[in-house]
């Protein structure tokens, strides 16, 4: 690593990126009525909205990251249930397919869940995978939120897929229905519960996560 970088890694945990509300508030050289964002124009360009609340960013730029941390996770999940031969390296540009699927499992990848009850509104989690062998369904849903504001998300995301959960306890009466938020917040940081939590309900046996 060099220098530059460690230099960079450090400012961001410190929070001194150069944003206009850091130069207007902690140095003082410019005008702290003109703090909006050059990239939205519509929030306050701080390290909170850069990395996890511009608009302009949502679709492209976290959208990105998101599915690039996910489908780690995801790779591992597909290899651990045999749907897949080999698990690529974290930096690989490869994606996944929405579909994976043997006679004894199942895995999806950004697809619509179709309820028969109009209940659920929020259907389209991150990703599924149905281990039909142990008779057990994973729901996953990944978030990227701005380091205050973890557990907040997982309670939302907790909240928002409650009716879906449901739904698939009579879309697969027998199986044991779990969803895990996975919550790594803009610097790359999670909490000690969610790892537990995501440990104990993986599909398959989860020794050699530990």
């Amino acid at each position: 690593m060099t220098i530059a970088l460690s230099r960079g890694i450090v400012d961001l945990y410190e929070q001194l990126i150069p944003t206009k509300v850091y130069i207007a508030y902690k140095t003082g050289t410019t005008d702290k009525n003109d703090v909006k964002c050059r990239i939205c124009g519509e929030g306050s360009e701080s390290m909170a909205h850069v990395l996890a609340g511009c608009p302009s960013l949502a679709k492209s730029k976290y959208l990105e990251k998101h599915n690039f941390v996910l489908k780690v996770f995801f790779f591992e999940m597909l290899n651990d249930l045999e749907l897949a031969d080999s698990t690529p390296p974290w930096f690989s540009d490869v994606k996944p397919k929405p579909l994976y699927k043997s006679p004894d499992a199942e895995a999806y990848w950004d697809v619509p869940v179709y309820a028969d009850h109009t209940y659920v509104r929020s259907n389209r989690v991150d990703a599924r995978f149905i281990d039909h062998k142990n008779k057990k369904v994973l729901m996953v849903e990944m978030s990227c939120p701005w380091i205050n504001n973890r557990d907040k998300k997982d309670k939302e995301n907790t909240k928002r897929y409650g009716a879906l959960r449901l739904e698939r306890t009579k879309q697969h009466p027998g199986y044991k229905i779990s969803q895990v938020n996975v919550i790594i917040d803009v610097l790359g940081r999670w909490s000690k519960a969610m790892e537990t939590e995501t440990k104990a309900s993986l599909v398959q046996d989860t020794k050699k996560y530990c």
